[in-house]
């Protein structure tokens, strides 16, 4: 067996290192032959000196450097498109999930599945969190969003650990147009495009700080989703921004009307009450709106996957 490891990379001067050396610790003790893919996605600091000042003391680390910023979904491709391997598996560069899982992931594609994907939302998986719960918080709105608007039956789509045969490597890769965070979904939507055989499994998660992931990110996922949707879809988005909005404006009354209903039955409240009425009032209409989302406007994929 030949494996290849795709690691991106952008301003990764400071945990690359200790990344690179777990990895190769690990894989020298394998049986199978190996290569690590570093893709520099035109970082600023020095991630590329060091990626080859290791070069020189371990070959099987190769760098390919992309001149501009371009994303990571753009990084990911490039390391694909390029790797040898009879299966890629790629890794964070923060090596959030460590790589010693792969014993527990190699035997799924023997068994016959093309993508294993790890998981912190299913049984057996644990989380060490180091970044601050507001990205904690953001990451579980972020999947709710993911579950409502895209048909993939697939708890957490986002992990960075995900391993590939040849044949999915090499169908799926060539086809990816988004070049951000929201790559993770689109690869997952071609692979259930195409009949390919998924396998989500545990991983114990270490969400380190200082990782690059912002609010921005989030919202550039949810742009992904759109450009997912309006690509694959038959009727792409135009009827559905109308009824997205409808439900916006929904949520605003059910807000208001919750929040005003609280406060004429109760009486004017002090103001820790009142803040309490608004969380209340906040989440009768996250209520709301998820309904409405998954039942009014994002129901005919739901129904297409049944059918399939």
């Amino acid at each position: 067996m030949y494996l290849s490891i795709v690691i991106p990379c952008y301003n990764e001067e400071k945990r690359i290192p200790a990344t690179l050396s777990k990895i190769e610790e690990y894989l020298s003790q394998q049986k199978y032959d190996y290569e690590i893919l570093v893709i520099d996605d035109g970082s600023k600091d020095r991630t590329r000196e060091i990626v080859l000042e290791m070069q020189k003391k371990i070959p099987t680390i190769s760098l390919l450097r992309l001149e501009q910023n371009s994303g990571k979904g753009a990084s990911v491709r490039a390391g694909m498109l390029a790797a040898r391997g009879e299966y890629t598996l790629f890794l964070d560069a923060d090596h959030s999930v460590s790589i010693d899982h792969l014993e527990q992931f190699l035997p799924y594609v023997s068994q016959g599945y093309d993508i294993v994907i790890g998981s912190i939302e299913v049984p057996g998986a644990s989380v060490s969190e180091h970044a601050g719960p507001q990205r904690r918080f953001l990451g579980k709105i972020a999947k709710h969003i993911t579950r409502t608007m895209l048909p993939l039956e697939i708890e957490d789509t986002q992990r960075g650990f995900k391993l590939f045969s040849c044949s999915a490597k090499d169908t799926l890769f060539p086809n990816q147009k988004i070049q951000g965070f929201g790559f993770d979904m689109e690869i997952l939507f071609l692979a259930k495009k195409h009949g390919f055989r998924v396998k989500e499994l545990p991983v114990q998660w270490n969400n380190a700080a200082g990782s690059s992931v912002t609010w921005r990110s989030y919202l550039e996922a949810f742009r992904d989703i759109l450009e997912i949707r309006a690509s694959q879809s038959n009727t792409g988005v135009r009827k559905e921004i109308p009824r997205f909005a409808f439900v916006g404006v929904l949520n605003t009354t059910v807000d208001f009307l919750i929040l005003n209903l609280l406060i004429y039955f109760a009486g004017l409240p002090s103001s820790a009450r009142f803040s309490f009425y608004k969380i209340i009032s906040f989440l009768g209409a996250s209520t709301n709106s998820f309904f409405w989302n998954k039942h009014f406007v994002f129901f005919k994929e739901k129904q297409n996957a049944r059918t399939q």
